[in-house]
């Protein structure tokens, strides 16, 4: 289950007035998304009928077994793990798009697809073609129309700063000199292996990047592999090594897709600092805080590599299986809390603690998370930078149970033992946590914060400048206003 959070560049230079409602719009921004290695997701209906796309020695194993670490191939230049399969395909990966949906997912990420050698396909063969383990093109068209009938989207893996060293364009260039493909290569005896490969794996040649011939084929013309998978009913791209590609060239790709598919989504894989990258795509996303583990949602545990990549074990698929219902109440928080979605985020300063807000230009729509990354207590004061947060605003932990009592107020004033009028009139919370515990705090009382009444006293937190009422599940007398001058009373459009 890879859950990855969307921010689309584009959105930060908006309108602030309307920054978060056209954020909201947009299905880039806060999506979750489902990774899938095709391979290992469901089982092909009939695989003995596909036993001659796995020749020797390609391996297909059977469902119940595990990848395991392989041995080096000297001559083929890779290890023999890559050349384990199970046997799924884009057709039976269909069969299952009702689970993706209730779970609560936005759009399906499918590592791969293309023509290649080894099961996992960053080593290309032909980028515009499928393996044929999979299914063809047309097998991707109306894998892409049931996914959107579903009300989802599909982004593909994009592999574009290098192939196999099997790719027939790759083999011609390396034995011929006269070979048209010559220049998308860069070929000679300075290089070991004769060619300069991706971090050191002789298999992975890398692309010259700089012949325009390349970039045609690979973004630029309308039949292009980016263009014409995006016609096929993609709805975006994320890019393997996308620094790699340089922010020109990465910009130049994101036009394209953009022109070719408004609305389109080019996300990269940033392994440093994303800052200006966000200048060339239009999200940026990294593996390396934390494993992905095909079926984490059900339990998967996996491992280092291969054992993460795992079959998926569907025999897991219970009602009581207590991962899948917590994946599911994690990602019903995200889907209800506006902030989580589409807010933005600022770090908490903190001593011992982790800490961060997302937070809205609606007062009281804020989450603020609270971690404990050590192996022992922690007791900490820390300060909330949201001006709307005002004291005794009681806060719950929305990964508590849903009628759990407020565990933290802004201000803590009567916590410290402060309890007269007005003290302690500051954005701060005081919290203990316990080794590895972890909160998320939520301004307490309907979906967000408290509500302004009759009743309510004149200093609860109303954001300044807004004309109308938030709707809320509460009774119209109760609900929060919107106006600086209305504080002490009910809106009147809300009566």
């Amino acid at each position: 289950m890879a859950a990855l959070a969307l921010v689309a560049a584009s959105a930060q230079a908006v309108d602030a007035t309307s920054e978060f409602d056209q954020r909201e719009r947009d299905w880039r921004n806060g999506a979750i998304v489902y990774q899938v290695l095709v391979d290992r997701y469901v089982p092909a209906a009939d695989l003995a009928a596909k036993r001659s796309l796995y020749p020797p020695p390609k391996r297909l194993r059977d469902w119940s077994e595990v990848p395991r670490r392989g041995v080096d191939l000297a001559d083929a230049k890779l290890n023999s793990q890559e050349l384990d399969f199970w046997g799924g395909d884009l057709r039976s990966l269909g069969t299952r798009l009702a689970y993706v949906q209730q779970l609560g997912a936005d759009v399906r990420y499918l590592n791969p697809i293309h023509l290649a050698y080894t099961n996992h396909k960053y080593d290309a063969l032909d980028f515009k073609q499928i393996s044929p383990e999979y299914g063809d093109r047309d097998d991707f068209r109306r894998l892409a129309a049931q996914v959107h009938a579903l009300g989802m989207k599909v982004v593909l893996d994009g592999v574009f700063n290098h192939m196999g060293r099997n790719a027939p364009i790759f083999q011609d260039a390396f034995r011929n000199p006269d070979s048209p493909w010559r220049g998308w290569f860069h070929i000679g005896p300075q290089y070991p292996g004769g060619a300069p490969v991706w971090s050191g794996y002789q298999n992975l040649p890398e692309l010259n990047l700089e012949n325009p011939a390349v970039r045609r084929d690979l973004y630029e013309a309308p039949d292009s592999v980016v263009q014409s998978y995006l016609r096929d009913g993609a709805d975006g791209w994320r890019l393997d090594t996308a620094f790699e590609l340089g922010p020109k060239y990465l910009r130049d790709l994101t036009d394209a897709a953009h022109r070719s598919k408004p609305g389109s989504l080019v996300v990269g894989e940033i392994v440093n600092y994303p800052g200006t990258w966000l200048k060339s795509i239009d999200a940026v996303m990294n593996f390396s805080l934390r494993q992905i583990v095909l079926g984490a949602e059900l339990g998967m545990r996996g491992g280092p590599d291969p054992e993460n990549r795992g079959p998926m074990r569907w025999d897991l698929l219970r009602d009581d299986n207590p991962d899948l219902a917590w994946m599911k109440r994690l990602i019903a928080l995200r889907k209800q809390h506006r902030a989580l979605r589409i807010g933005n985020c600022r770090t908490v300063e903190s001593d011992h603690l982790m800490a961060f807000e997302r937070y809205t230009d609606r007062a009281l729509e804020t989450v603020v998370v609270i971690a404990n990354p050590t192996a022992a207590p922690v007791r900490e004061r820390i300060m909330i930078a949201n001006p709307y947060l005002l004291d005794d605003t009681p806060m719950v932990d929305m990964l508590a149970a849903p009628d759990a009592p407020a565990v933290a107020s802004v201000g803590d004033r009567h916590r410290a033992g402060r309890d007269r009028p007005g003290a302690g009139a500051e954005a701060a919370i005081a919290r203990r946590l316990r080794p590895l515990q972890a909160r998320a705090l939520n301004p307490a009382g309907g979906v967000y914060g408290r509500q302004c009444g009759p009743h309510t006293p004149s200093r609860t937190p109303c954001l300044p400048n807004r004309s109308r009422c938030v709707a809320s599940p509460s009774p119209p007398s109760a609900r929060r206003c919107c106006s600086a001058s209305a504080k002490a009373r009910s809106c009147p459009s809300c009566r």
